[in-house]
């Protein structure tokens, strides 16, 4: 049995004596009291895809897989400590996926955030489709080691944070993990890699309503960093022609949502600079959930997404160097409510590329356009 799979039977042990821990004589509506007091719940969720690629693709054959299966614990401590981790488990691993404690009840309404989990940016998007813009695998994809302090007075709201930051590594824009459909990424697998320096931000929104017909939610950010000798070294190795030792990085940006009862707008804009490197990508998503009448256990509703991003790299192209290459990407979905608890998402990744290049090679049909149907199953 290999080292991840020892892990991942451990950590089912793990969490499954941590649920026989607690008493049936304490349970209460959602969840139950641990031997400290605590008030403990367990949610979980289980995805199992069928994927087929283009011809570009690391696997070009259609396949079915477990994507992943998740087990989310949630435990109160008290009225103003709340801990929450996400375990994932996949064919080949096990990892945490993210674990944070939050304390509130804080003066100005505010509260402290201490741990692994995702950038705010994320977190206003609410993704609904399985697949990441390119500007999310570019960007949020990955959870960061952070601590933040923000408030929620409305209609404003603030985070100030100061975390390891992130390296840079390469994630691909879809489902398929070949080379050639990978973009720049802010990666924190590995932390004491990110940088000589903490990254510190600084995120600043309005939530409103628009009269009596809908809402809105503005926000803004800024993140500072330094790139290590290592992210040097990266982006010498991945850019044609870069030639640096410049240690900024920054990203700045912001996202726009507008809802309209079941009809939901969102953009979103980032630039960011490593180094001499310049990035930046827009995204505008469309969504509208349309919900089956009746009182009926099956087909309860559907949900319409429709998506467009844009990715410009401000360096020399090679297609030997994927990295370097221009992108745009649409994603149309449907994201069927089967039963509850239950969803299909149906996905469509339409993905284009500028290789900026006069080799033969780049004149090819490149095919990797990707389907994605999916079953997930949350508990």
């Amino acid at each position: 049995m290999s080292g991840f799979h020892r892990l991942g039977v451990a950590v089912v042990v793990l969490s499954v004596a941590g649920v026989c821990c607690v008493s049936p004589l304490h349970a209460e509506e959602g969840g139950f009291l641990s031997n400290k007091g605590m008030e403990f719940n367990l949610a979980g969720e289980l995805e199992f895809e069928f994927v087929a690629a283009g011809d570009s693709a690391l696997i070009s054959d259609p396949y079915f897989t477990v994507d992943k299966f998740v087990l989310q614990p949630k435990v109160k401590v008290g009225d103003n400590l709340e801990l929450d981790a996400q375990l994932y488990f996949t064919a080949v691993n096990a990892y945490l996926n993210e674990a944070h404690a939050k304390f509130s009840g804080l003066g100005w309404n505010s509260w402290i955030d201490a741990g692994l989990y995702e950038r705010w940016l994320k977190s206003q998007h609410g993704r609904k489709t399985e697949g990441y813009s390119i500007l999310g695998s570019a960007f949020y994809r990955d959870d960061g080691y952070t601590v933040t302090w923000g408030a929620d007075v409305k209609p404003v709201y603030w985070m100030v944070s100061v975390g390891n930051g992130y390296r840079l590594g390469a994630k691909q824009v879809g489902e398929d993990a070949a080379a050639k459909s990978r973009v720049l990424h802010d990666d924190s697998s590995l932390p004491a890699l990110s940088s000589h320096a903490f990254e510190y931000g600084v995120n600043l929104g309005v939530k409103t309503p628009i009269g009596d017909a809908g809402k809105m939610d503005l926000m803004g950010f800024y993140y500072t960093d330094e790139l290590s000798d290592l992210g040097v070294a990266y982006l010498v190795a991945a850019m044609p022609g870069y030639v640096s030792d410049k240690t900024d990085k920054t990203r700045i940006g912001g996202g726009a949502k507008f809802t309209f009862g079941p009809a939901r707008l969102y953009g979103a804009y980032i630039t960011a600079t490593d180094g001499d490197l310049e990035r930046a990508s827009w995204l505008l998503e469309g969504l509208y959930n349309f919900k089956a009448g009746g009182d009926r256990a099956w087909f309860q509703g559907v949900t319409f997404v429709a998506s467009y991003c844009d990715y410009t790299v401000d360096n020399d192209k090679s297609f030997d160097k994927p990295l370097s290459w221009d992108r745009d990407q649409v994603i149309v979905a449907g994201i069927v409510d089967v039963v509850k608890g239950a969803k299909l998402k149906l996905e469509y990744y339409i993905n284009g590329e500028d290789f900026g290049s006069s080799d033969a090679r780049a004149d090819q049909e490149w095919e990797n356009d990707e389907f994605l149907a999916q079953l997930e199953v949350k508990f």
